[in-house]
């Protein structure tokens, strides 16, 4: 018995405990001062451990911040994931699809650490990577899901862009007053659900915009004429 007590941890068992806890503490720092203050320094103190010790683990900030926001995508995918599970009707994905989304609004309400992680998919390249990856694989899970309650299929790349849109709208919807976020709360749960229309709003919305519109953007970088 005493020799099972007193086994040493194997050491890839410490490691993954150690980047857990470096992990909690990036967490710790974004939720007290935002993006900003998520330092090196800053992480390694809250984890009560050198910096050096910490750049065993991870090259840099945002690799670290990499793995917290890997973490809190894979957590809401598994949200996804269950609630999708076992629909047993159009309507029925339609009210699940609202709670998820009323869902998601209310834990980035809630933790700042979830705010400073989107706003560093705006700082950091592999953030922003990670956070288009994220969108795809919740489209194709959600059109996966839906797709038997309806006459038509999903499209998977309309899923992708309504899932990318709607994550942004929310971001969107913490900055304004209660009257906008309101009124654009309705609209984000209509353009979510609208992937439950047989040929719905979102789809043409995609394949009826003017190609000259992109056109115009490119060329002259301001409002047409």
């Amino acid at each position: 018995m005493t020799d099972l007590v007193d086994r040493p941890v194997p050491r890839q068992a410490r490691s993954r405990e150690r980047v857990d806890v470096i992990c909690a503490a990036a967490l710790e720092v974004l939720r007290r001062g935002g993006i900003a203050e998520c330092t090196v320094a800053a992480i390694a103190a809250e984890a009560r451990i050198t910096p050096a010790s910490l750049y065993r683990y991870f090259a840099n900030v945002e690799a670290v911040l990499y793995a917290v926001a890997t973490r809190q995508l894979d957590d809401t995918n598994e949200r996804l994931d269950e609630a999708l599970r076992n629909l047993r009707s159009r309507n029925h994905a339609r009210e699940v699809l609202i709670t998820l989304l009323d869902d998601y609004e209310s834990r980035f309400r809630g933790d700042a650490a979830l705010r400073a992680i989107w706003a560093g998919t705006i700082a950091f390249d592999s953030l922003v990577e990670l956070n288009v990856a994220d969108s795809r694989r919740n489209g194709r899970l959600i059109a996966e899901r839906v797709s038997p309650h309806l006459r038509r299929p999903v499209d998977p790349a309309q899923a992708f862009l309504v899932t990318h849109l709607v994550g942004g709208g929310v971001m969107l919807l913490l900055q304004l007053d209660d009257e906008e976020a309101d009124q654009l709360r309705t609209g984000l749960r209509a353009l979510l659900v609208s992937l439950l229309d047989d040929g719905g709003s979102a789809k043409r919305v995609c394949t009826d915009a003017p190609p000259a519109v992109h056109s115009r953007t490119n060329a002259g970088g301001g409002k047409g004429s």
